[in-house]
C-alpha cells in the first residue's frame, strides 16, 4: 500500500469517526431535551394535582330563624365549593334535597338539610 493510499484512508477514516461522534452527540442532545421534556411535564402534572384541593362533602341540619332567607343560607355555607361548583348548583341542590319547589317555602321553626364541604383528610 502506497504512502497515497494510506493517507486517503486514513482521512476517509477520520471523516467516518467524525461523523459517528457528530450522529452520537446529536441523539444524545435528542434524548436530553426529551428528558428534561418529560421531567418538566410530570413536575406540572405534580403541581396541578397538589394545587386541586380535595373536597369532603357532608351534610348538616340548619335550624331556619325568623328573616332567615334560602339565599343568605345558601351565602353562608357555599363558602368553599369545589372547582366546578357555583352557588346556583347550590341552591338548587339545598331544594332538591329538601323537596321544595322554591325558595317561598322556607319558613320560620323549619329545619333544612344543608351540604357543606371541608378539606378531605389526605390519609
Amino acid at each position: 500500500m502506497t504512502n497515497r493510499e494510506w493517507n486517503r484512508i486514513h482521512r476517509e477514516n477520520k471523516l467516518r469517526r467524525a461523523r459517528q461522534l457528530m450522529f452520537y452527540k446529536a441523539l444524545l442532545c435528542v434524548a436530553f431535551i426529551l428528558f428534561v421534556a418529560t421531567l418538566l411535564t410530570l413536575s406540572v402534572k405534580a403541581a396541578s394535582s397538589r394545587d386541586q384541593k380535595q373536597f369532603e362533602k357532608r351534610y348538616t341540619n340548619i335550624y331556619v330563624n325568623a328573616g332567615d332567607t334560602l339565599s343568605d343560607l345558601v351565602e353562608e355555607y357555599a363558602l368553599q365549593l369545589p372547582e366546578g361548583h357555583n352557588q346556583n348548583d347550590y341552591y338548587d341542590e339545598i331544594l332538591y334535597m329538601n323537596h321544595m319547589a322554591d325558595a317561598d317555602h322556607i319558613q320560620s321553626g323549619d329545619y333544612i338539610i344543608v351540604p357543606y364541604y371541608v378539606f378531605a383528610s389526605s390519609n
